[in-house]
């Protein structure tokens, strides 16, 4: 193998590089912040831009690249070309796939992408969604018990509780309800948790896309912060 195909491999290898780190940034920042890198898929987003863009275009590179070849620019663009294209449709792919909507009711939190609106035939766009950041919402408990029992029945008929659109709220105005939800006190010291963990976050059910069990929610602020491998 000579040096100056070792040399092609490495630059575009460290292109590749800076073109996934800013691409891995928006996943793991923007478009699955916080616990939603590892419950609703944002890690196996970046696995797919990584394969990509760190394997396939710099690979490509190291196999073909020869300097005598009379069409090597040629080739180079053709790989070029395709690792872009294959970029695109991987940020595509993870771009919808995204959780768009964050709600907590009934006592746990839940995450909504698009496609989940679109199977329970629910309008999404009359939500406050960013084209980026999911929105977080809140579905209050109802006060009345006779209500609170009528509803959970017509859950058997209508639906979980957090596909109503209209009865989503501002999660930041009112997730002071969170504090209801609290898991029973035998339950949180059967999770053997560090004193200052209890001291500072809630412990709280969430079912995610690739994951359904208990996060840590900071009290400061009411957001979700780091799963716990349990077993619910």
């Amino acid at each position: 193998m000579t040096a100056s195909r070792l040399s092609a491999f490495f630059i575009h290898l460290a292109i590749s590089a800076g073109i996934f780190v800013i691409l891995s940034g928006i996943i793991y920042f923007y478009l699955y912040p916080g616990v939603l890198f590892t419950t609703d898929g944002g890690s196996q987003g970046i696995k797919i831009i990584a394969g990509v863009d760190l394997v396939i275009g710099p690979l490509l590179t190291l196999i073909i690249f020869n300097p005598k070849k009379d069409k090597l620019k040629q080739d180079l663009f053709v790989i070029c070309f395709l690792q872009t294209a294959l970029l695109i449709i991987g940020m595509h792919l993870v771009y919808n796939a995204r959780p768009i909507a964050v709600i907590f009711s009934d006592g746990k939190y839940h995450t909504m992408s698009k496609a989940s609106f679109d199977l329970h035939g629910l309008d999404y766009t009359v939500l406050d969604t960013h084209y980026f950041r999911p929105t977080y919402y809140i579905i209050p408990p109802l006060q009345d018990e006779d209500e609170a029992a009528k509803e959970t029945f017509n859950q058997l008929t209508e639906g979980p509780i957090y596909l109503k659109v209209d009865r989503y709220l501002p999660y930041q105005d009112n997730w002071h309800h969170i504090k209801n939800a609290m898991l029973p006190e035998a339950k949180i010291k059967s999770l053997d948790l560090p004193e200052k963990i209890l001291r500072d976050f809630w412990v709280l059910p969430f079912e995610g896309r690739y994951y359904q069990d208990y996060v840590l929610v900071n009290k400061s602020n009411g957001m979700p912060s780091r799963k716990l491998k349990t077993a619910l």
